[in-house]
């Protein structure tokens, strides 16, 4: 044969493969290769992973993969985005959480490997340098940052992939859903993906309006279907066979079925849980959003061992805790004492009335969050003539008497009215979104004023002070910490008659526990799209406390 000929006929088994193509799975199936470095090398299949065919074949308008970490729904995205550019055509907006590192490491882990190992991908991409633009043909796949104002404005796609949303700015993420390309309604496919962190927050609010999907096999032993799940009050499916994470014992930990205590073999996994034993079954129906939800329990590569000793350790420190529940388990969840709590409200209440005025010889500090509103909070403070070489805030007790929100941001007379009939010793205000605002207020009272930012890269409860430019710097969660950790440790005081509106606002940010790249503890502070407006206007008065001290009796501020 001829080169000509084997050229045309390698074209038309081509055109023939192509033709069979119907979606994702089956363009995997023919043309997707895995390198060495995947727990499974060589070509796609779904034997070890079959919880994702379904997503694969999905044709809905919305998927949300709402997940356990290393369950290959990010293999399912790119295998996807080649379909998409390869069969149909189209160009895809893949959206990470961070611009610049998150899409090198993008490119050079995921994608570049990918179109290096498969043929296919190969001959499709003619240039993979570029980071941020991969083209295929006429399709092209746009790599960006959630933070990445510009870069999500005006992008002509019909497909939108969004990995690991919980890590994102939820607010800027929406931009991506404003722009569709100024396309029909139905025309613009959305898939989000990520693990889960607090209740209401990124993926769980998009999952709780799906079809929440969960896989569902037929147990070897009782034939019934069953799913697998997992909670440290109740382990249901997981058998732990020692106390401790380092007793040799717990290799022996098992999954079991909860219906009938039949033994289930982790090497057993890819027939009990194949597509001809196992199916996705909603929670719900008649919606326009496909929801999945897995955990690590169905992992055909993590031993079931190895989650009991997850499990084991989530005991001991609030990290691993969240990273069992969040990473392992695909579930959101708020360690105890990360959030205040309805207890906490009510053993804060007190016997007396919100006050028309500040008491006499009271420090007296006002908090302002800014928003469609302007919510604030005005406190007295207890303090002892020998906390004032110590730490204030840790050893003052709060006493609120009065919250409420001043309707028309626009006009600050009421807030000013306030600060006089108060006699406020020093107010700090919300800096952002109303800068200018911001400015007039503390114009109006320089001297016991400050605009507020929340400044990464800080820690403990410094505060930058700039009286020049009458603003500060804070670093957020230590504050939150301190502010909100009032209610765990009670030393805050609430007017019998505060409103809901408060209760329900400082009940809603959650501190959420994970590791940095060195492995080292972090925390921050996470609403979802709950308002929490009282609870940062709470946060603020309490940032006042040691600038109102300093004001009245001459003392430094931390530094």
């Amino acid at each position: 044969m001829n080169a000509l000929a084997q050229l045309m006929s390698e074209r038309l088994v081509d055109g023939l493969k192509r033709s069979a193509v119907d979606n994702s799975a089956d363009w995997a199936s023919l043309y997707r290769i895995m390198g060495s470095d995947s727990p499974f090398p060589g070509p796609w299949t779904f034997k070890y992973h079959p919880w994702l065919h379904k997503p694969h074949v999905s044709r809905a308008e919305m998927q949300i993969d709402k997940k356990a970490a290393q369950m290959g729904f990010s293999e399912k995205n790119l295998n996807k985005t080649f379909y998409i550019m390869d069969i149909e055509g189209a160009s895809v907006l893949y959206i990470l959480p961070n611009t610049k590192p998150d899409a090198a490491d993008f490119s050079a882990a995921r994608f570049d490997p990918a179109v290096e190992e498969s043929p296919r991908l190969t001959s499709l991409f003619t240039n993979i340098k570029n980071t941020g633009l991969k083209r295929a043909g006429s399709a092209s796949l746009y790599v960006r940052g959630s933070r990445s104002r510009a870069g999500l404005k005006s992008i002509p796609v019909r497909y939108i992939i969004i990995d690991e949303m919980d890590e994102m700015d939820v607010k800027k993420v929406a931009l991506a859903f404003e722009r569709a390309s100024g396309q029909k309604s139905g025309d613009v496919v959305v898939i989000m993906t990520s693990t889960p962190s607090i209740e209401g927050m990124g993926i769980d609010r998009y999952f709780e309006d799906s079809s929440q999907e969960h896989y569902f096999f037929k147990c070897p032993h009782c034939s019934k279907y069953i799913d697998l799940d997992f909670d440290l009050e109740d382990p249901r499916n997981l058998v732990i066979t020692a106390d401790a994470h380092s007793d040799p014992k717990i290799k022996d930990s098992h999954l079991i079925c909860h219906l009938c205590k039949g033994r289930l073999e982790h090497n057993d996994k890819t027939d009990f849980l194949s597509l001809e034993n196992a199916v996705w079954v909603p929670a719900k129906k008649n919606v326009i959003a496909e929801g999945y939800t897995i955990s690590q329990l169905y992992s055909t590569v993590m031993e079931p061992y190895k989650f009991a000793i997850a499990a084991l350790k989530a005991t001991l420190n609030p990290e691993d805790e969240q990273e069992l529940f969040n990473s392992k388990l695909g579930k959101t969840h708020v360690v105890k004492g990360g959030r205040v709590t309805d207890d906490e409200i009510v053993r804060a209440i007190g016997q007396y009335r919100t006050k028309e005025n500040s008491s006499p010889n009271r420090i007296t500090t006002m908090g302002i969050d800014v928003g469609t509103h302007l919510h604030y909070v005005i406190d007295e403070w207890d303090i002892k003539p020998r906390d004032m070489t110590v730490d204030l805030n840790l050893n003052a007790i709060c006493r609120c008497i009065k919250a409420d929100k001043v309707r028309c941001i626009n006009d600050l007379s009421e807030i000013f009215e306030l600060m006089i009939r108060y006699r406020i010793n020093f107010a700090v205000m919300d800096a952002n979104p109303e800068t200018r605002l911001a400015i007039n207020f503390c114009k109006r009272f320089p001297a016991i004023t400050r605009r507020c930012y929340y400044k990464r890269g800080m820690t403990g409860k410094a505060i930058t002070d700039r009286p020049e430019d009458q603003e500060i710097g804070v670093h957020r969660s230590s504050w939150l910490d301190m502010s909100l950790g009032r209610f765990h440790n009670d030393t805050i005081q609430l007017p019998f008659d505060i409103s809901e509106e408060f209760k329900s606002h400082v009940k809603v940010p959650a501190r959420i526990y994970s590791r940095d790249q060195d492995g080292n503890p972090v925390a921050r502070y996470e609403s979802g799209t709950k308002a929490d407006h009282f609870a940062h206007a709470r946060n603020y008065s309490e940032i006042a406390l040691p600038l109102a001290v300093r004001s009245v009796t001459n003392m430094n501020i931390p530094s």
